[in-house]
Protein backbone atom coordinates (compact mmCIF):
# COMPACT_ATOMS: atom_id res chain seq x y z
CA UNK A 1 0.00 0.00 0.00
CA UNK A 2 1.79 3.45 -1.00
CA UNK A 3 1.77 6.62 0.84
CA UNK A 4 -1.57 8.38 -0.27
CA UNK A 5 -3.56 5.22 0.06
CA UNK A 6 -2.29 4.44 3.78
CA UNK A 7 -3.49 8.07 4.32
CA UNK A 8 -7.34 7.65 2.49
CA UNK A 9 -7.34 5.04 4.55
CA UNK A 10 -6.60 6.50 7.66
CA UNK A 11 -9.14 9.73 7.13
CA UNK A 12 -12.01 7.24 6.29
CA UNK A 13 -11.74 5.48 9.55
CA UNK A 14 -12.11 8.50 11.77
CA UNK A 15 -15.09 9.63 9.05
CA UNK A 16 -16.97 6.53 9.59
CA UNK A 17 -16.00 6.72 13.45
CA UNK A 18 -17.53 9.81 13.69
CA UNK A 19 -20.77 9.53 11.72
CA UNK A 20 -20.97 5.82 13.71
CA UNK A 21 -20.95 7.57 16.81
CA UNK A 22 -22.68 11.27 16.18
CA UNK A 23 -24.09 10.36 12.58
CA UNK A 24 -23.87 11.04 8.81
CA UNK A 25 -23.91 15.06 9.47
CA UNK A 26 -20.89 15.16 12.25
CA UNK A 27 -18.70 12.27 9.46
CA UNK A 28 -19.31 14.70 6.47
CA UNK A 29 -18.46 17.42 8.49
CA UNK A 30 -15.36 15.70 9.87
CA UNK A 31 -13.67 15.01 5.71
CA UNK A 32 -13.40 19.16 5.63
CA UNK A 33 -11.29 19.69 8.78
CA UNK A 34 -8.89 16.74 7.94
CA UNK A 35 -8.16 18.21 4.43
CA UNK A 36 -4.50 19.16 4.49
CA UNK A 37 -3.83 17.61 7.80
CA UNK A 38 -0.36 15.42 7.57
CA UNK A 39 1.03 15.40 10.95
CA UNK A 40 0.07 11.57 12.38
CA UNK A 41 0.09 12.35 15.84
CA UNK A 42 -2.71 15.44 15.09
CA UNK A 43 -4.96 12.39 12.98
CA UNK A 44 -3.98 9.99 16.51
CA UNK A 45 -5.58 13.20 18.70
CA UNK A 46 -8.68 13.16 16.45
CA UNK A 47 -9.21 9.69 17.08
CA UNK A 48 -9.29 10.24 20.74
CA UNK A 49 -11.28 13.07 21.07
CA UNK A 50 -14.06 11.16 18.89
CA UNK A 51 -13.96 8.86 21.72
CA UNK A 52 -14.00 11.04 24.30
CA UNK A 53 -16.67 13.85 23.04
CA UNK A 54 -20.23 13.25 24.00
CA UNK A 55 -21.39 14.55 20.74
CA UNK A 56 -20.74 15.66 17.31
CA UNK A 57 -21.23 19.15 17.98
CA UNK A 58 -18.32 19.09 20.83
CA UNK A 59 -16.30 17.60 18.31
CA UNK A 60 -16.58 19.77 15.90
CA UNK A 61 -16.85 22.53 18.38
CA UNK A 62 -13.39 21.43 19.78
CA UNK A 63 -11.91 21.11 16.00
CA UNK A 64 -12.82 24.79 15.41
CA UNK A 65 -10.91 25.78 18.60
CA UNK A 66 -7.33 24.22 17.55
CA UNK A 67 -7.53 26.15 13.84
CA UNK A 68 -5.53 29.29 13.85
CA UNK A 69 -6.27 31.85 11.48
CA UNK A 70 -5.01 30.41 8.51
CA UNK A 71 -7.64 27.59 9.26
CA UNK A 72 -4.19 25.15 9.82
CA UNK A 73 -4.04 23.19 12.83
CA UNK A 74 -2.21 23.97 15.85
CA UNK A 75 -0.29 21.06 17.41
CA UNK A 76 -3.26 19.17 19.00
CA UNK A 77 -3.31 17.75 22.68
CA UNK A 78 -5.37 16.35 24.35
CA UNK A 79 -7.37 18.72 26.68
Amino acid sequence: MDYDAAWKRLFGLLCRMAARKFGAEAGDALVRHLAGISDPDCLAVIGERIIDCGTGAELLEWLDANRDGAGMYRRLRVL
